[in-house]
């Protein structure tokens, strides 16, 4: 899977927020992005907490370790997290 959306070498930064619990094939799209990044390029994700009672629902979201294992399997690393959005998790990764 190659950039279909972009050239490659030529996003900065992609954002997701509140999307990635509906993504499919995880490891392979975050693996596909990283070609559309630029060096030094990041991933920011914000996405709701399964479980948590703040958001669409207490079903709806994505559960502890998801996020990461996708973005590390898929050539990341975790540049930063942050904790102050309730019910929700926050991080950006940058392209290995």
């Amino acid at each position: 899977m190659g950039c279909v959306l972009a050239s490659k070498d030529s996003i900065d930064l992609a954002f997701f927020r509140n999307s990635f619990h509906h993504l499919h094939n995880r490891t392979e799209y975050f693996g596909a992005l990283k070609n559309c990044l630029k060096s030094g390029g990041k991933v920011a994700i914000i996405d709701h907490k399964k479980g948590s009672h703040s958001g669409p629902g207490i079903n709806h979201g994505t559960g502890d370790g998801e996020i990461k294992q996708a973005l590390e399997q898929g050539g990341f690393s975790l540049s930063a997290s942050f904790d102050y959005l309730p019910g929700q998790w926050f991080f950006i990764y940058k392209k290995d």
